[in-house]
């Protein structure tokens, strides 16, 4: 791949990765604060349970997919084996 072809890959992934924390970041604001509507103590708790899951799947390695070593497995894998 051309280096300016990774340059681009590089700057449109970068974006996403932008665009998705602050889409997260607005929606985990706006159910902290539909939360705290309701009660403020309900609220500070679903701030925190909120805040202690988003660290648990960062540091876990969660939202990281596990590769793929043995090319037979994931042949089998495909054919429903």
């Amino acid at each position: 791949m051309p280096k300016t072809a990774k340059r681009i890959v590089l700057v449109v992934a970068a974006f996403i990765v932008v665009v998705f924390a602050i889409f997260l970041f607005n929606q985990t604001t706006q159910i902290v604060q539909s939360a705290r509507a309701v009660n403020v103590v309900f609220g500070n708790g679903v701030m925190w349970g909120l805040i202690f899951t988003y660290c648990i799947l960062l540091t876990t390695g969660a939202l990281v997919p596990v590769a793929e070593t043995d090319a037979a497995a994931s042949n089998d894998r495909g054919r429903g084996l």
